[in-house]
């Protein structure tokens, strides 16, 4: 495990995590942080919670349609590689909103 320091919303996160993740949670505090940017110049809310709530539910909403596209075999059931890549996903944005 290492440790990764993310900022997101003004806040500084230290996280543990598998060195092959680190990268990927770094991308994935970007990803936050322009979303939350976004919101903060479209709407007019200045509340950093209310803005990582939609943001949250902007990435959960995402998550459902991938899930969505996602699935084969015409049985609705995604694949075992694509349940843990949207697992990890949806870990990360947990962990990342966790304060």
């Amino acid at each position: 495990m290492e440790t990764v320091k993310v900022h997101i919303a003004g806040r500084d996160y230290p996280l543990q995590a598998p060195a092959a993740q680190v990268e990927r949670i770094k991308q994935a505090a970007e990803q936050v942080n322009k979303q939350f940017e976004a919101f903060k110049g479209q709407f007019a809310v200045e509340d950093a919670v209310d803005l990582l709530a939609m943001t949250a539910l902007h990435f959960a909403s995402e998550d459902a349609v991938h899930k969505r596209e996602l699935a084969v075999d015409g049985l609705n059931q995604p694949s075992p590689s694509a349940v843990q890549h949207l697992d990890d996903l949806s870990k990360r944005i947990q962990t990342l909103l966790e304060v």
